[in-house]
């Protein structure tokens, strides 16, 4: 399904979203390598890699991740697929301590994105 949403898909991604993405996560693989021992060069010449072909190959990640996000929203939004809130309160019933509890109502947000993507998958491979 990914695969053809991707190829069928227009959707323009900015730029500045992508280029948050791709520093965000040149920063997180910097801090990871560091805390092994490593300093980011090392890490690149382990994996055979130059920066501009790892800034590269995230910078396509990030368009796809978000063309998949914004075309997932949209057949959502079109097909009418919403989360209903008895399903957010399942995920609130799983909860054992008041601790989950409070997490889970801080991520309320994200459950709904999940479920509602989940539920649109469903939609798409059932068709």
């Amino acid at each position: 399904i990914f695969k053809i949403l991707l190829e069928e898909a227009e959707v323009e991604i900015p730029g500045l979203l992508t280029q948050e993405e791709v520093t965000r996560r040149i920063s997180q693989i910097q801090e990871d390598v560091k805390k092994v021992g490593l300093t980011f060069e090392q890490y690149l010449e382990s994996r055979q890699l130059k920066t501009e072909e790892l800034e590269a190959q995230y910078k396509k990640d990030a368009e796809e991740m978000y063309k998949l996000e914004f075309v997932l929203a949209d057949i959502a939004k079109k097909e009418g697929i919403k989360v209903e809130p008895s399903e957010l309160e399942t995920i609130m019933a799983g909860a054992k301590t008041d601790k989950e509890r409070a997490v889970a109502s801080q991520n309320l947000e994200w459950y709904e994105g999940i479920l509602r993507k989940q539920k649109v998958l469903d939609f798409l491979n059932d068709l």
